[in-house]
């Protein structure tokens, strides 16, 4: 590339402090973090003075990082901002809005989880602010996987992704003895591509009919996976895309995020009736009731499922179902139940969780009797009272990554747990910080992008499938590179 040739879209400068973008971004966080507060301080549903205080402080600690990162950009995404801004959805608004299973414990109780949090949240940043590493040197983080001439097939690999999600919900093509290779394989194609093109979109290097096209694919791949009745995977497509555009864009589409919010929050109010309509026994949807011609029918009856107003006489607004939309991410109650319980009425667990991560390493082929992947979630809700053995084998319940810890350790376990966190992101940011976005190096940070919100898996579930999704989407761009050069 000559001197006067430009950079290519994602080697582009980000802006520094004295940006216009980065400061406008700044000044929208601050906005949102100010109007936050004194809605909470005026309006907040606790039952104790001192839980509005712990509240509104998880409400601060979680936004910190995220403005602090637009002031001063030293990395391409912000990864270790979104792990700190999860704590907002599950844990400090769940206590500032009254979630409803809160009644069940005392305000000591509560106080407990709430101060579990705060020293979560604050050991993580403090960690995260003294850790120093240099940026990675190498082929690894320096040299791109796919160049310019390359990047047309970015679309195409949205395309594939789009065509096999397409087949595997409504066709038995696929050989049952490759689906979970090929599963984990164009999840993770599909994770890149879907993150670049965004990226690229906020950028502004996309022309409108490549943005129309990725629209259309990309609202596709979500339908179809929000078909199942289980829409953890297409939420996290829409969140990864939603983290692409603002880190190229600076900017936060606030439209798109207001339609979204009550959009889903009418689908998660109508989940439950359209489980008990179109699944089969146990936990296994009954794929062979629905096509793909006949999913306007199917979601325009699920929207009027989630319109129903219960026992109301009117429909719930649309502030109310975004509430309820907030009650259902919530794991703060789920801390207060372990804290509640442990040590008084059950023992810490000691590690036991925790000793399950070892065999989550180990291939299937080589152990095929090894532990089930939620073995960890599986302990906690029988050790809890909250499912039976046999339960387990039908549903699981998300404890998350906190109360998992609180479970094995106390507060010391929430503390280790913080040290760990606040030392990986910052590592990752920091080897990454110089690696463009198409090397090996910048695909390990959007795959850590797309964990950084994946709390409410226990500790051996999340950092397992972050190694698979790593083999999975890392090995691709290394084949590449060994046939292309």
């Amino acid at each position: 590339m000559s001197d006067h040739e430009p950079p290519p879209p994602d080697e582009l400068p980000l802006e520094g402090p004295a940006g216009t973008a980065p400061n406008k971004l700044f000044r929208s966080g601050l906005a949102l973090l100010i109007a936050g507060l004194i809605y909470y301080a005026l309006f907040a549903q606790v039952r104790e003075g001192i839980h509005l205080i712990l509240g509104l402080l998880m409400f601060v600690l979680a936004i910190v990082p995220a403005l602090a990162w637009t002031r001063r950009q030293h990395t391409q995404i912000p990864i270790f901002a979104i792990l700190t801004l999860t704590t907002l959805n599950t844990y400090a608004l769940p206590l500032l809005n009254g979630h409803q299973d809160l009644l069940r414990y005392s305000a000591d109780t509560i106080t407990l989880a709430a101060t579990a949090v705060i020293l979560f949240q604050a050991t993580m940043i403090v960690v995260h602010r003294m850790l120093r590493v240099e940026p990675g040197l190498g082929d690894f983080y320096e040299r791109e996987i796919i160049d310019d001439r390359s990047r047309p097939w970015l679309i195409g690999g949205i395309f594939v992704v789009t065509l096999y999600v397409v087949v595997e919900r409504f066709t038995f093509l696929i050989p049952r003895e490759f689906a979970s290779v090929l599963r984990a394989l164009l999840s993770g194609v599909g994770m890149i591509c879907n993150f670049v093109c965004l990226r690229n979109w906020g950028r502004g290097t996309l022309s409108a009919p490549t943005r129309t096209l990725i629209v259309v694919l990309i609202s596709l791949q979500v339908l179809v996976q929000f078909s199942s009745l289980v829409m953890i995977s297409g939420i996290s497509v829409i969140c990864l895309g939603l983290i692409g555009y603002v880190s190229g864009s600076q900017r936060i589409p606030y439209v798109f995020i207001a339609l979204l919010l009550p959009l889903l929050a009418i689908l998660h109010n109508g989940k439950s009736e359209m489980r008990g309509k179109y699944w089969s026994s146990g936990n296994t949807p009954a794929t062979e009731t629905l096509t793909i011609s006949t999913l306007p029918e199917f979601f325009s009856q699920w929207i009027s499922c989630g319109l129903q107003p219960g026992t109301e006489t009117n429909a719930p607004r649309s502030e109310e179902l975004t509430a309820r939309l907030i009650d259902r991410s919530s794991l703060f109650h789920m801390l207060c139940l372990v804290a509640h319980y442990t040590p008084a009425r059950q023992p810490f667990m000691g590690g036991e969780t925790y000793l399950d991560i070892p065999a989550q390493f180990v291939p299937r082929f080589l152990w095929p009797d090894k532990p089930l992947s939620h073995t960890s979630t599986t302990k906690l809700s029988v050790y809890y009272g909250l499912q039976r053995e046999e339960d387990t084998e039908k549903t699981t319940i998300g404890f998350g990554l906190l109360p998992e810890a609180y479970a094995n350790f106390g507060l010391p376990g929430i503390f280790g747990l913080a040290v760990f966190f606040g030392t990986l992101f910052k590592w990752v940011e920091l080897r990454t910080s110089q690696s463009p976005l198409l090397s090996l190096g910048g695909i390990f940070l959007i795959i850590m992008t797309a964990w950084s919100f994946q709390t409410e898996l226990p500790l051996s579930m999340w950092l397992s499938s972050l190694a698979q999704a790593c083999t999975a989407v890392l090995l691709l761009p290394m084949l590449y590179r060994k046939l292309f050069g």
